[in-house]
């Protein structure tokens, strides 16, 4: 799914790629540009989230040495990818998009394409090995994490939403001014502080 202001759009239609509306999605957004920093941010949304927030962050430097890397590799894409794919089939949930292929070519070359990279892998890594990762898109002065997934045996760390988090705070840090977080997972996205917002849509059909 595509904004429909998205950039993209233009190169699709020079791509001869094609494309078909769809209708407006609830998209949750939070707006950065009302806090002065990351903490501040933090301290707007009560004690339980940054406990929580500091909890996990102690729990990952107990399990070895952490950090959060920005990467433009196919293989942390492929990382990412599979292990979507892998909750897919745990949880007994669909997922034609991912299994057909078309959606693996076309993340691989918006990701490795030369020039600007717009197209990110965010990864949490602990002793040099992925445990987290999220594909991001920058849009001016948007973010847009796609694909949050994690390693299904760091489940006990919620290594997910720490980087959402992680990622938040980056976004202040790189001065955007809104993290779009998509449609699902509602109950954690409002928990975030983030509000709705209708948008509309483009389905992109990739031959």
């Amino acid at each position: 799914q595509l904004r429909a202001d998205s950039p993209l759009l233009g190169a699709i239609e020079g791509m001869g790629l094609a494309r078909r509306s769809r209708p407006a999605w609830t998209n949750y957004v939070l707006r950065l540009d009302g806090f002065e920093s990351f903490e501040d941010y933090l301290r707007g949304r009560g004690s339980n989230l940054r406990l929580d927030h500091g909890r996990r962050l102690r729990r990952l430097a107990d399990a070895g040495r952490y950090q959060l890397e920005r990467e433009h590799s196919g293989a942390a894409l492929d990382w990412l990818l599979d292990n979507k794919r892998d909750w897919l089939d745990r949880t007994g949930k669909t997922g034609a998009w991912l299994s057909s292929g078309y959606a693996k070519r076309f993340f691989h070359a918006a990701l490795l394409r030369p020039g600007a990279q717009p197209w990110s892998v965010w990864s949490i890594l602990i002793d040099g090995e992925r445990i987290a990762a999220s594909l991001s898109l920058e849009e001016r002065e948007s973010w847009s994490p796609y694909m949050i997934v994690q390693n299904a045996a760091m489940n006990h760390l919620a290594p997910g939403r720490t980087l959402n988090l992680l990622m938040v705070e980056r976004a202040f840090a790189s001065g955007i001014s809104r993290v779009e977080f998509g449609i699902t997972n509602k109950d954690w996205k409002e928990r975030l502080g983030a509000g709705h917002e209708a948008v509309l849509s483009e389905k992109v059909r990739i031959r």
